[in-house]
C-alpha cells in the first residue's frame, strides 16, 4: 500500500477570535457577581451581613485610633 493512499483528514478552519463588548464585561469578576446575587436572597442577605460588618469594624478602628 503506497503512502500516497492514506487519507488526510481535513480540519476544520478556525474562526478568528473575536470578542464583543458584551462579552469582555461577562468575563468581569463584578458582573458575575451581580448576576448571582440577584438570583440568589440568601446571598444577598450574605453579602449585605458581610459589607455592613466590614463597614462597621472600619468605623470601630477609626475611632479606636488616636487623633
Amino acid at each position: 500500500m503506497p503512502i500516497t493512499d492514506i487519507v488526510k483528514v481535513e480540519q476544520p478552519s478556525a474562526k478568528p477570535a473575536c470578542f464583543e463588548l458584551n462579552d469582555l464585561l461577562e468575563m468581569q469578576t463584578e458582573f458575575a457577581l451581580i448576576k448571582s446575587v440577584s438570583q440568589s436572597k440568601t446571598l444577598a442577605a450574605m453579602l449585605f451581613i458581610g459589607v455592613t460588618f466590614f463597614s462597621a469594624f472600619g468605623v470601630f478602628l477609626f475611632h479606636m485610633a488616636p487623633s
